[in-house]
């Protein structure tokens, strides 16, 4: 049971950070729902990346205790799993800073990035499950 945590964990963490992220992009276009978009997004994307550090944490504590197969740091999905965390950190501090800033546009575009990451991360994860 203990085995699909980290699965569990991660497979909601990336569902919820492609609707965080989509909900940005939606937020970015000119549509009459925009500033409800803009909100979503604002609310859950801490929530959003917590997650996602939860389950890269859990992956590695999960592989080291109960993983005699695999090393910690030895499969693709460890290092995407890790550009993801590192991207959605990124994407918060990038987002601190002031509205209208240099940050602004690539804001969305390493958003679109880790979207597409956190699903591949997500899918390469499934080979690995016990």
């Amino acid at each position: 049971m203990l085995a699909y945590l980290h699965p569990l964990l991660g497979a909601v963490a990336a569902l919820l950070a492609v609707y965080v992220g989509m909900q940005g992009l939606y937020g970015r276009m000119r549509r009459a729902d925009a500033p409800e978009r803009r909100g979503a997004h604002r609310r859950l994307a801490p929530i959003a990346g917590l997650l996602v550090w939860g389950a890269a944490v859990g992956g590695v504590l999960s592989v080291a205790w109960m993983r005699d197969d695999l090393d910690v740091a030895g499969s693709a999905h460890f290092w995407a799993g890790s550009a993801v965390a590192a991207a959605m950190a990124v994407g918060a501090l990038s987002s601190s800073l002031r509205p209208g800033s240099r940050t602004q546009p690539w804001h969305g575009g390493l958003g679109a990035v880790t979207m597409l990451a956190a699903v591949l991360t997500l899918m390469m994860g499934l080979g690995l499950l016990p």
